[in-house]
């Protein structure tokens, strides 16, 4: 045991959530939703990092709302670079915490079914991402320029069946 756990803690942490759910264990489950954030937290919590990926499926999180923000926590202290949070609950319940985008070793970013925090936070926190990915989000008017604003790496950028409440009307210009 001692020896996995100097391999364990000198590697970067990519995590799968499908590769920690037990046979039986659905996505969908509210059982399985308690076990799964309880395993998550507590790779996260016991990891030194730095985390190279995070992806993660679930539903009905937003009981969740402590676990979360120690997670975006976590996200920004261990120089996360790739996260993938997509929350399959509609409507959508869960808000991204703000400590996410004070995560400047961030590159790419996918999220679904959520919704972004004060774009307040956003916009003050330059990051290096690259890649952006909003699936089913509820998005403002001024999501997507603040995320862009203070993201001056992005090269691509989806919006995918996201709720606006507006018409979407990108304008893009390259500095290049």
């Amino acid at each position: 045991m001692v020896a996995w756990s100097r391999i364990w803690h000198s590697v970067p942490l990519n995590l799968d959530d499908s590769q920690i759910r037990r046979a039986g264990e659905h996505v969908l489950d509210e059982v399985s939703n308690d076990a799964m954030v309880a395993r998550v937290s507590s790779i996260l919590s016991s990891h030194p990092g730095p985390f190279s990926s995070v992806r993660y499926t679930c539903s009905s999180v937003g009981s969740y709302d402590e676990a979360l923000k120690k997670w975006f926590r976590a996200f920004a202290a261990k120089h996360l670079e790739e996260l993938s949070f997509l929350n399959l609950q509609y409507p959508n319940n869960v808000t991204v915490h703000g400590d996410l985008f004070r995560c400047k070793s961030l590159r790419r970013l996918y999220l679904g079914g959520v919704q972004l925090p004060d774009t307040g936070i956003i916009a003050r926190t330059p990051h290096e991402l690259w890649e952006i990915c909003l699936y089913r989000c509820i998005l403002h008017e001024w999501d997507v320029e603040n995320l862009l604003t203070c993201s001056p790496e992005v090269e691509n950028l989806y919006i995918i069946s996201s709720t606006c409440g507006w018409p979407l009307r990108l304008q893009i210009r390259s500095r290049s």
